[in-house]
Parts: C-alpha cells; sequence; structure tokens
C-alpha cells in the first residue's frame, strides 16, 4: 500500500509538472505570434486585428519594444496620444484605414529626444488647438522618418522642433488649424533645426500656412512638394543656407513664398508660384539670396523684394500675367538677369531703387515695360528686349537718369522720344517707331534687333592631357553675330588659387593661350569665357586636364664609400630629387 501510494504521488506529480510544460509552452506560443520575427531578427509587435496575443493599444506595444522593433498596427481607429522615446518602427496596414485619433487634447504623436523612428502608413487626426499641439511632433530628435500619412485635422501638422536630418517624405498634410509643417530651431548647440528634408509632400488648405521654417534652421531641403489653398504662405522661410526647388504654391491666401527677417543664402529655384492673393516669391529683409528659374505669373505681384533686402541675384524667371507688377522692387543692390516680364501692368517698377542692374530681360506686351518712381541711382539696364509695351518701354518719373543703353526697343529706328531736351543733355528721337520713353533715359546706342543678345558661341579645342614642366596651349574657336570682343581663361590646380589671362586671337576665329603646366599631379581645371562687342557672354563651364609626369629623377651626387674593407660595414650615400615631391 505504501508503495503504491508513492508511485500514485509521482504520477500526479508527473501530470502536474507535464501540464505546467504545457501551459507555459501555450503561453510562449501565443506571445510569438505578437513578436513574430519574420526572419528578421527584430520582433514585431502586433496591435488590434484577431491575432491572439494582440495588443489593444498602440502605447502598450511601444512600452514593451526595444530599440530596433517594429510596431505593427492594423486598420482600425485608435483614440490615443502616443509618446514614442525610442528608435522603433510605428507602421499602420493603410493610410486611410489605420487612424490615430488623439481626442482634440494634446500632441497625438510625441517623439521625444530619441533618434532613428520611422513612422509611416496612418491618418493622425484631432490634436489639441493650444500652443505647439501638432498631429505628429518631433522634439530635439534625429534621423526620424515619417512617411505616407495623412495628417489632417490638427493643431499643427508636424511640427519639427529642435531636430535635425528628419525626413518628411509623401504626405499629405491637409485642414490644420496651425501651419501643415513647421521646423523650429534655437540658437544653441545642438538646438538647431538643420539638414531636415521634406519632399513630395501634399500641403493643403491649412490655416496658418502650408510649410514655415524658422530661423536657426539651416541647410534643409524643401523639394517638390505642392503647397497650395493654404490661408496664409505656401512657403515662409526664416533659416538661411536652405534649398527650396521645383515646389507648387498655388492659390495661398498671401504668397507663395517668402523669404523673410534675415534669411540669407538660400536657393529659391524652378518652382511655381502662381496665382496666390498677393504675391508670388516675396524677399523682405533677405540678402544674398539665388532665384533661378521660378515662374510667377497671376499673382497681384510676381516677385516682390522689399525693405533692405540686397544682394540678391534674380535670374531665368517667368513673371508674367500679374495684375500689377510682374517685379516690383523697393531695395538697393540686386541683380535682375534674363528674365521674362510679359503682359502685366508694369512689367519691372522700381520704387527708390539704387544700384539695380536689368541685363537680358524680355519686357513686352506690358503696359509700361519699366516704371521708375520715388528715387534712383545707379540703375542699368542693358542688352534687353523692351517692346510692345502700350504706353512706355521706360516711365521714368524722376530727374535722375537712367542708363538704357544697347537695348532693343522694337524697330531698328530706336524707341520714340517726341520730347526735345538736347539743351540740357538728354535725347531726341521723335522718328522712332519703337516704344515710348520719357526724359531721362538715356537709350543710345540701341539694338536694331532683339538677336543683339545672342552670346558668343565657344568650341574648346584644348587638349584633355598634359604633362608637368612642359607647354599647355588652352585652344578655343569663338564665333558670334555682332563681333568678338575679348576671350580669356581662368585656370587652377587642385583646390589651389586660380590665375586669370587673356587669350590671343591667333587665325580667323581661333585663340590661344600657352601655359607651362607646374612641378604637380593635381588636376589642371579650366574655364574658357568670351564676350561680344554688345557685352553678352558666355563660357564653356569647368573642364579638367589630366596631368601626368614624364620627368625622370635625378641623381645628384653620389657620396657613397670610396673604399671598404672586409667583414666591415659600407656606406652607400645617394642624393637624388625630382620634380614631384
Amino acid at each position: 500500500m505504501i508503495r503504491g501510494s508513492r508511485h500514485s504521488k509521482f504520477n500526479i506529480a508527473i501530470a502536474i509538472l507535464i501540464g505546467i510544460i504545457f501551459v507555459f509552452v501555450a503561453f510562449g506560443m501565443g506571445m510569438l505570434k505578437n513578436v513574430d520575427a519574420g526572419g528578421s531578427g527584430d520582433p514585431i509587435f502586433y496591435v488590434g486585428g484577431s491575432g491572439a496575443g494582440n495588443y489593444t493599444k498602440i502605447q502598450d506595444a511601444i512600452d514593451n519594444a526595444s530599440s530596433g522593433d517594429t510596431v505593427f498596427v492594423y486598420n482600425g481607429t485608435y483614440y490615443e496620444n502616443i509618446i514614442i522615446n525610442k528608435s522603433i518602427n510605428l507602421v499602420g496596414e493603410h493610410r486611410e484605414g489605420t487612424i490615430i485619433d488623439g481626442g482634440n487634447s494634446g500632441d497625438v504623436i510625441y517623439i521625444y529626444e530619441t533618434n532613428w523612428v520611422n513612422i509611416s502608413n496612418f491618418k493622425i487626426t484631432n490634436s489639441g488647438g493650444g500652443d505647439g499641439d501638432a498631429g505628429i511632433e518631433l522634439y530635439h530628435s534625429q534621423n526620424v522618418t515619417i512617411e505616407n500619412v495623412n495628417v489632417s485635422g490638427n493643431g499643427i501638422g508636424i511640427f519639427v522642433e529642435y531636430s535635425s536630418y528628419s525626413k518628411i517624405y509623401s504626405n499629405i498634410v491637409r485642414d490644420n488649424g496651425g501651419n501643415g509643417f513647421l521646423l523650429k530651431g534655437a540658437d544653441i548647440p545642438g538646438y538647431y533645426g538643420n539638414y531636415n528634408r521634406v519632399c513630395n509632400n501634399t500641403i493643403l488648405n491649412n490655416t496658418r500656412g502650408g510649410i514655415d521654417i524658422r530661423s536657426y534652421c539651416e541647410n534643409n531641403f524643401i523639394y517638390n512638394n505642392n503647397c497650395s489653398n493654404n490661408e496664409y504662405d505656401g512657403i515662409r522661410i526664416e533659416g538661411n543656407n536652405n534649398l527650396i526647388d521645383n515646389n507648387d504654391c498655388f492659390n495661398n491666401g498671401r504668397y507663395g513664398i517668402y523669404l523673410v527677417l534675415l534669411s540669407h543664402n538660400n536657393n529659391v529655384t524652378n518652382n511655381s508660384c502662381n496665382s496666390n492673393g498677393v504675391r508670388g516669391i516675396y524677399l523682405e529683409r533677405t540678402n544674398s539670396n539665388y532665384v533661378y528659374n521660378n515662374t510667377v505669373c497671376n499673382n497681384q505681384y510676381g516677385l516682390y523684394i522689399n525693405s533692405a533686402s540686397s544682394n540678391n541675384n534674380i535670374s531665368h524667371n517667368t513673371c508674367n500675367n500679374n495684375s500689377e507688377a510682374g517685379i516690383y522692387i523697393k531695395a538697393n543692390n540686386n541683380i535682375i538677369w534674363d528674365t521674362k516680364c510679359q503682359s502685366n501692368k508694369y512689367g519691372i517698377f522700381l520704387d527708390s531703387s539704387s544700384s539695380i542692374t536689368i541685363l537680358y530681360a524680355t519686357i513686352t506686351l506690358n503696359t509700361d515695360g519699366i516704371k521708375i518712381v520715388g528715387s534712383l541711382s545707379g540703375v542699368v539696364i542693358h542688352y534687353s528686349n523692351i517692346s510692345s509695351n502700350t504706353k512706355y518701354g521706360i516711365n521714368n518719373t524722376v530727374t535722375t537718369i537712367v542708363n538704357a543703353e544697347r537695348n532693343y526697343w522694337g524697330d531698328t529706328t530706336g524707341p520714340y522720344d517726341p520730347s526735345n531736351d538736347t539743351a540740357t543733355g538728354g535725347l531726341y528721337n521723335p522718328s522712332g517707331q519703337g516704344d515710348n520713353v520719357t526724359d531721362y533715359v538715356d537709350y543710345y546706342p540701341w539694338w536694331e534687333t532683339p538677336t543683339g543678345s545672342i552670346p558668343p558661341d565657344i568650341s574648346d579645342n584644348s587638349p584633355a592631357s598634359a604633362t608637368t614642366g612642359d607647354p599647355f596651349t588652352f585652344n578655343a574657336s569663338v564665333t558670334d553675330n555682332l563681333g568678338v570682343a575679348e576671350v580669356y581663361v581662368e585656370y587652377w590646380y587642385g583646390s589651389g588659387s586660380h590665375t586669370n589671362v587673356s587669350m590671343s586671337n591667333v587665325a580667323g576665329n581661333y585663340w590661344e593661350n600657352t601655359t607651362i603646366i607646374s612641378d604637380t599631379l593635381e588636376t589642371l581645371h579650366y574655364i574658357i569665357s568670351a564676350i561680344d562687342s554688345s557685352g553678352n557672354w558666355n563660357n564653356t563651364g569647368t573642364n579638367d586636364v589630366t596631368v601626368s609626369d614624364n620627368d625622370n629623377p635625378s641623381l645628384d651626387a653620389d657620396n657613397s664609400d670610396t673604399s671598404g674593407t672586409t667583414g666591415d660595414i659600407y656606406h652607400f650615400n645617394i642624393s637624388a630629387s625630382d620634380n614631384i615631391a
């Protein structure tokens, strides 16, 4: 009986142990369904759906995840305010079907002082409306990617604060009560807003504006976004050294692109800023920006430069069909280059401006091609087509002469100037059949055809290789419809100093300059430029010459011992040199 009793207890203990093991394995298998690595090595935590062990709250899954893990969220509406403070991937099943609703309180997603977070495939909505409340906020974080997210119906759409190296790609950001996208920095090391990329987003119908880049935010890349129908501005920039390229900014309440408040050295290129409420592109208190190849049409003002904005290069823009001016300038020291201003009230309007240079422009089909008011000094207008304007080619209301020589006025006879003010140093051309001009316009000499603006054509025939210490000849064939005035070459080795010298016309269209290749194996770089008799210029761009060494080393002296003895040390001593160190 005792033996049988011991066996019964042993069997019961085995049965209990097996049951415990079964329960543990079953529980473990249930958890593994929730953290299925899928062979990637990093667990996946599932939220929603019907899987056993799936989380019901996104925040619970994030809290249990470790850096490098993925939280996958099935379609559904999740009423949460989420905090992310670790490096994870937060992935929704579908952008329109996986909804995180913040319940009109705070941030919907708050990424706090962490790096390498990826968020994709969600709809983010109903943040709070307080100061700084956003659909997604990044605070003092780096290398965060937000992609394919619908951020709608929040305070701010996406708020990147004191954060760098973020990537905001292919999102829909619309119908938010503040800015669609706001980037903010501070003048504190580590708290700048630099090197962020905002690309391929649709940013529409936001109350404060589309994209807003604040001070202490530099070297950001704003590319290929549609920033339209926002209540204020499509894109607003306060920071320096940013690239704003290939964006569409239509039908915004105020400005398409707005550079303001000491924002300097930005590149604004290849954008379309049409049909905005006031100005297509507006520069205010901003210097040394490059505004190139933009289209600014059907605004009140196409391109507006105001209030202490200087040293800006405005080139190759199209400023047509604006109800007031294609370009309005109330500032000093700016250059307008190769720009079209057509079918505006005023092609270019200069208001109390000085040191303004206008070159190679097409200013046609306006009421006034160029109107000048207030005061002026140092205004130069050359090599432009100023024709077919209904009232004046140039309407100068100031008693200071504007230099408008070498322009085409619509006819070989020059502009129409019926006012004889030659006694006071003015001009008189009553037989001119071109556009009208007022007094105080120096228009002589003029171009007889609009093709006077054709630049020289340069064909570079220079060798592609050279050898150290030997002559090298830069050679180019240069032609022009009017005549070549000067050809010169600028050359340099590696990243060294530049030398700029004139080339000689050796025969016909051929120009040459010979130099001796320096004793260096660094690449020889050069640019050949040419100017014609009307001041038009062209250049080849940078070309490279491979430099090789064909000089043998020199054995200068043999100072070896003149004798030796068996078993003792003998010294070879050779003095050698070479042209290349």
